[in-house]
C-alpha cells in the first residue's frame, strides 16, 4: 500500500520572536518533509480549523505546541477525539513532543505533574504518563 499524502495537523505557533527568526511551524515541517512538499495539507487545530475524516492513506503528523496537554483546551480534546478515530482505522500517525503526548491521551494516558525537587515551582515541573 502506497502512502502519499501527508496532514500536517498543526497544534500550535511559536512566539513571535521565533516566528519572525525561523518562521512558522509548516515551514520547519516542509523543510523536513520536502519530498511530500506537493502532498502536504496542513491543518490548524489549535485556531479551530477542522481536520478532515480520518483515511488510511494520508500520513498525519502532529505537531508540537506551546500548549499542554493537561489544559485540555477543546481544540485539543477535538483533536483527541480524531486521533481515536485515525487509530480505529489504522491510520499512521506520528507526534512530535506535543503530539505524542495528545496521542497517549487520546489513548487513555493518565497525567500526573511530578514537583520538580519536591516543590511545585512555576515552570519547573515536568509531566509524566502511565498506560493502564
Amino acid at each position: 500500500m502506497t502512502r502519499n499524502r501527508l496532514l500536517l495537523v498543526q497544534t500550535g505557533t511559536p512566539p513571535t520572536a521565533i516566528r519572525q527568526a525561523h518562521g512558522d511551524l509548516p515551514r520547519w515541517f516542509r523543510t523536513l518533509l520536502a519530498p511530500w512538499q506537493t502532498q502536504l495539507t496542513t491543518v490548524r487545530v489549535f485556531e479551530d480549523e477542522p481536520l478532515p475524516t480520518p483515511d488510511n492513506q494520508t500520513i498525519a503528523v502532529l505537531t508540537g505546541s506551546w500548549a499542554m496537554v493537561t489544559d485540555r483546551l477543546a481544540w485539543s480534546e477535538r483533536t483527541a477525539d480524531w486521533i481515536r478515530q485515525a487509530v480505529a482505522i489504522d491510520m499512521p500517525l506520528f507526534g512530535v513532543c506535543y503530539g505524542h503526548q495528545l496521542m497517549a491521551h487520546a489513548l487513555g494516558a493518565r497525567w500526573r505533574i511530578i514537583l520538580a525537587g519536591g516543590k511545585r515551582q512555576p515552570n519547573h515541573y515536568a509531566v509524566a504518563m502511565g498506560y493502564r
